[in-house]
This record gives C-alpha cells, structure tokens and sequence, in this order.
C-alpha cells in the first residue's frame, strides 16, 4: 500500500480503517519528499529543535500518545481488513443481478481495504428510505464534488465523472463489527428495495 506514485497518505482519521484518534502519514521512498513532509509537519522547520523554520510550515505532529494507539491498532489492521472484504465479497455476490445497483469493482492487479462499500445506484434517496427503515444505516461521501465547493469558486473545472458520482454513490455498512446474518439483512433490503428504485 502506499507505493504509487512519489508519496502516499494515508488518513488515521477516528472513522477509518485504523485510527491513532487524528492525524495521518505520508509514506516515500524519495529523500527529498520525506525530508520536505518532515519540515511542513514541523512548523516549517529543518533540524528537530532548532527554531529556524525555512519555509512555511504547520503543526502536524503526531503525539507519541497518538502513535502508540496506532501501533496497537496496526497488529489488528489486517483481521480487520479480511473482516472487510468478506463482508464485500458477500454484499458484491448478493447484489451482482440487481440491475439498478452497481457494487465496487476491483481490478485482478489490486487489492481493496474497503474503508467504504459505496454502490452507485439509479435512485439513491429511494435507497436510503430503505435502509433506514430497515434500521439501516448508510452515508453519501461526498455529496458535493470538489471543484463545486465554496472554497473553489472562480476556478473553471469541468469533472462530469465526479459530478455523476456525487449524485449516485452511497456507502452501505461494511465495517468488521458485522455479523453475517447483518450482512445478509443489508444484502436482502437492497434486492427488496430494487423495485421501487427501478
């Protein structure tokens, strides 16, 4: 994981696949990115303790509190990733032949750690009112498309892609807390609610 391209990241944020509570890290192999990671987390700084900060920089750091939460959830890490794609793997099986909800694809070459099970879906409210009245939950990341936030006006983007997703995709429960017969609820209220979405 982490080794496309010149640097990684990977996010510890408390809903993730593991948590150190906050915070992140950036994994490479090219001395110049790390030494450069280095400096932005460290307030811009070049030489840990020193108070010559030669670009600008942030504080990033991570505590040690912080990192020794992550190690204790790094030994379970790959438990709970197997928990994750099995649960996958059976909610994919399960909803193959609906034809108004298209599961995630994985190419033969990778590999998913299924931080999400997000299925694109014909009519995603109609989905949600059925998953909430099945007792089940499900989320929408992300609703509204980078290049259309506030904080982006002016800049001229054109992204039908992401903009198609934003208002199909929803993410169903596949975390490792599941228990099969839960998989099997979420699985048989999608087909059910197939359909009323159609």
């Amino acid at each position: 994981m982490g080794a496309i391209g010149d640097a990684g990241a990977f996010s510890f944020y408390p809903t993730k696949n593991m948590t150190t509570g906050e915070g992140g890290m950036v994994v490479t192999d090219d001395e110049t990115v790390a030494d450069r990671a280095a400096s932005f987390v460290n307030h811009g700084r070049t030489e840990s303790g020193s108070y010559a900060h030669e670009r600008v920089g942030h504080n990033f750091r991570m505590t040690s509190i912080a990192a020794a939460i992550g190690r204790v959830q790094l030994r379970t890490l790959p438990e709970w990733v197997d928990d994750r794609q099995y649960h996958a793997a059976l909610l994919s099986s399960a909803l193959e032949d609906v034809p108004s909800v298209e599961a995630p694809t994985v190419p033969d070459d990778r590999e998913h750690a299924y931080h999400q099970f997000t299925v694109r879906c014909e009519d995603r409210a109609a989905l949600r009112d059925q998953l909430e009245a099945a007792g089940i939950g499900s989320s929408v990341y992300y609703p509204t498309p980078i290049h259309r936030l506030e904080a982006y006006e002016g800049y001229e983007a054109h992204a039908p892609v992401a903009e198609a997703a934003a208002e199909s995709v929803l993410s169903l429960p596949v975390h490792p807390g599941l228990l099969a017969e839960e998989v099997d609820h979420i699985a048989a209220t999608v087909r059910a609610a197939t359909p009323q979405i159609q």
